[in-house]
């Protein structure tokens, strides 16, 4: 009975053993795979933000486009403006 227990244990360690271990072609694989989705987030990440920046400056644009035509407006509606 004791064998049989010995037998089992030395089969379990193996068994989590070679569960955690892993092959060096497996672990490059998985890195492979690791830098390929970092790059491609990267990427992504860049798009964006890119994306986000354009946004903004056309968004500022048109700010100052409806500011400087309330300026206008206002000059003209009170004979005065806040531009020198």
């Amino acid at each position: 009975m004791s064998s049989e227990w010995l037998a089992l244990g030395i089969s379990v360690v193996a068994l989590l053993g070679s569960w955690l271990a892993r092959t060096p072609k497996e672990e490059i694989t998985q890195l492979r795979a690791d830098v390929d989705r970092l790059e491609r987030d990267a990427r992504d990440y860049a798009g964006i933000h890119g994306r986000h920046d354009q946004a903004l400056i056309t968004l500022t644009a048109a700010i100052n486009k409806l500011t400087d035509r309330f300026d206008a407006y206002m000059g003209n509606a009170n004979g005065h403006s806040r531009r020198g």
